[in-house]
């Protein structure tokens, strides 16, 4: 993952991780939580991408080129 994001950096390719899941977050510690690892595997596989509605086509298809070539 540390070289992904390396490539991603490199590119000049914003990104974030994503939401800590909702049982994590201090405001729901003591709601009920239905935990099956899923939120956790993705907080710690995934990354929000750039998205805007108003994201040219070029840059959506480099950002798309970049994001294949990593996860080949």
């Amino acid at each position: 993952r540390a070289s992904d994001l390396e490539a991603l950096e490199k590119e000049n390719i914003e990104f974030r991780p994503l939401w800590k899941p909702m049982h994590q977050q201090p405001l729901f510690k003591d709601s009920l939580a239905f935990i099956d690892g899923t939120s956790q595997n993705l907080f710690e596989r995934g990354l929000c991408l750039p998205s805007p509605t108003a994201l040219p086509f070029n840059e959506l298809k480099r950002v798309t080129d970049v994001v294949r070539n990593i996860c080949r």
